[in-house]
């Protein structure tokens, strides 16, 4: 999808490994795994390549 920009998306992915560091030291993992299937999800619908 062109409507994704890549700052956009890198302001995405800086703010999710915010959430996903926060969660990790309160040692959700359960959410931890959730929050990494919806990058899945939201990777796999822009066709962009998640490292």
């Amino acid at each position: 999808m062109k409507q994704w920009q890549e700052g956009g998306f890198y302001e995405l992915q800086k703010y999710y490994s915010q959430i996903s560091a926060r969660l990790v030291c309160k040692r959700n993992l359960l959410a931890v795994k959730l929050l990494h299937s919806f990058m899945g999800y939201l990777c796999n619908k822009t066709r962009i390549k998640c490292s």
